[in-house]
């Protein structure tokens, strides 16, 4: 005979297995404890599927799914909405024609949050949660998409950045908006013009130092003030590649790193907009507060090297045989051929991180692939001395078939 427990634990698998059955499009199942939020760090948080097929937000305790006290009036919710993060769970209803955010602060009951006008938000994405706020993005019809801020709670919001670029896909959305790595509360968004027939040439690029409260243009680099049209130059600034758009035109994304704090390099143009005309690589080195260009243009595949003492860029568009580098943060580059040919360029890597010494390189010409490697001992030794050319370092070379 089974004890009370074994028949508990048969029970409650038996209910959930029947909810997960039908749980099978729900993009997140189980969500385990907050450490310092979530009293027992047992904690599952879930989002089932009934045998209505409506969605119910549920908490339970693992592994029998003990009883955990949190408000369920909430119920039903909107499928895939469950999110948690830090101190905050949220989940959406549906009202009339919009969706609504609720959200349970401190595990709290669940609270309607509040935004400025009313115009009918379709869905939200939850961006940040660090630092006793909440930065979101909130999905309009027409494809309108703001960005707020929230007081400690969650629940009231305030506006800081408008008509966001952002793709839109059924279900979800994603804005073009870029959290820097290594120095909390450093954004680059991009946003949409107010005259929509500029909407493809009109694209401004913003930075934000306090996580959203304030936003700026990026000011041109001094030594490039002279491309800004002479009729235009109050309103010329640099202009970045972020991370959404530029999925669909290969651009290589953003690259900023927690072990190398305030550096980031970013593809852009200069100008009253953002461009795929004339792209180039743009560098800061203080995060974002000055920025100064690489000597090449293009599009590159970009590495740091330990913990940002060496770049490494390699032609991402075309066929190369060059390999930039930088042992002094970007400010003098290096350009180092490596073969007789042009050759194809499939990836970059770096093993085992940042702090590594070896920049990977997977290369190939017709049917063949080509492991690169190049160490950071390397490129600075040849500062000092003649290039070390192709023949002299074969032995760096494994071929690969396929």
């Amino acid at each position: 005979m089974l004890d009370a427990d074994e028949f508990h634990y048969i029970a409650k698998s038996s209910f959930l297995a029947k909810n997960i059955f039908f749980f099978i499009q729900t993009t997140q199942f189980h969500i385990k404890a907050i450490e310092g939020q979530d009293k027992h760090a047992a904690t599952v948080h879930m989002e089932l599927l009934d045998s209505l097929g409506q969605s119910q937000y549920l908490a339970c305790l693992a592994p029998h799914c003990g009883e955990v006290n949190m408000d369920y009036s909430i119920n039903p919710i909107l499928p895939s909405s469950l999110v948690v993060q830090d101190e905050y769970i949220f989940v959406q209803k549906q009202h009339a024609e919009s969706n609504k955010l609720f959200v349970s602060y401190q595990r709290g009951q669940f609270k309607m949050s509040h935004f400025p006008k009313n115009l009918h938000p379709q869905n939200f994405n939850i961006l940040n949660t660090d630092e006793g706020q909440v930065f979101v993005a909130v999905h309009y019809k027409k494809d309108y998409i703001n960005c707020y801020l929230s007081d400690p709670t969650g629940q009231f919001f305030v506006l800081t950045l408008q008509n966001i670029v952002a793709v839109t896909l059924k279900g979800h959305f994603q804005v073009d908006l870029y959290q820097v790595k290594g120095l909390p509360g450093i954004y680059l968004a991009n946003q949409e013009p107010k005259d929509l027939q500029l909407k493809e040439s009109g694209r401004r690029t913003f930075i934000s130092f306090d996580k959203g409260g304030n936003w700026s243009l990026i000011p041109v680099p001094n030594n490039l003030r002279s491309q800004c049209a002479a009729d235009k130059k109050a309103k010329c600034s640099l202009h970045l590649h972020l991370q959404q758009i530029e999925t669909f035109f290969n651009v290589p994304r953003v690259l900023s790193d927690e072990n190398a704090p305030g550096l980031i390099l970013a593809h852009g143009t200069i100008g009253t907009g953002l461009s795929f005309r004339g792209v180039g690589v743009f560098i800061t080195r203080d995060a974002g507060l000055t920025w100064y260009a690489a000597p090449f243009h293009g599009l590159h595949e970009l590495n740091i090297l330990d913990q940002g003492s060496a770049i490494t860029a390699l032609n991402a568009s075309w066929k190369t045989r060059e390999i930039y580098f930088t042992c002094n943060e970007g400010h003098d580059w290096q350009k180092h051929i490596f073969a007789k040919e042009d050759v194809y360029v499939d990836g970059v890597l770096n093993e085992p991180g940042i702090n590594t010494l070896i920049v990977r390189y997977v290369i190939h010409l017709f049917k063949f692939l080509t492991l690169f490697y190049i160490n950071k001992t390397f490129l600075y030794f040849k500062q000092i001395s003649s290039l070390i050319t192709l023949d002299r370092i074969n032995k760096k070379y494994s071929l690969w078939k396929y």
